[in-house]
């Protein structure tokens, strides 16, 4: 395996850890109150998450699949399904100060919550699955050392997978 393609598939392990906890959570909110604090903590995880990993898939990484042309279609649908769970991020984000008082606030929150986790679990499994296997019949080693050292530079590198899985791992207890 190609030593970027592990980094992603590594920190996608540490992102369904954190969709775990917001999952607990999510279940958590469902039956009583919540420390909307610890929910604002997560979803800041969430999008450093996002800036991390899917950072490295957009600025990197899809880059350089898309000069095969072959992974135009592949791409183009990792890319909206990325917007996508932005907008769902958004949606919690705006919900989150109103979830313990308001109904519909809280209803919001839980649809958008349950809808990120449904379409990140699955968006992991389209690139683990089918993404990274066809990247690694056309990728060179020259590449992958190139997008290797270029992932390292960007945010907390290497770090990114353990910061992710200690605060998927410290948020889970104290909700």
């Amino acid at each position: 395996m190609f030593k970027s393609i592990k980094i992603l598939k590594d920190e996608h392990r540490s992102i369904e850890n954190l969709l775990n906890t917001l999952e607990y959570a999510v279940n958590k909110l469902e039956k009583e109150k919540i420390d909307t604090n610890l929910l604002k903590e997560l979803i800041n995880v969430l999008l450093e998450a996002d800036m991390c990993h899917h950072g490295k898939e957009e600025d990197i990484f899809f880059v350089e699949l898309e000069k095969y042309g072959a992974f135009n279609g592949p791409i183009g649908v990792m890319l909206y399904e990325h917007q996508y769970l932005r907008k769902l991020r958004k949606i919690m984000e705006e919900n989150i100060d109103k979830l313990n008082e308001d109904e519909n606030a809280k209803t919001n929150f839980i649809s958008a919550s349950l809808e990120y986790i449904n379409i990140l679990r699955n968006h992991i499994l389209k690139e683990d699955n089918v993404l990274f296997r066809l990247a690694e019949d056309v990728l060179t080693q020259d590449i992958d050392e190139k997008m290797y050292n270029e992932f390292n530079e960007i945010n907390i590198g290497h770090q990114c997978p353990h910061y992710l899985n200690t605060k998927a791992q410290e948020l889970h207890t104290k909700i």
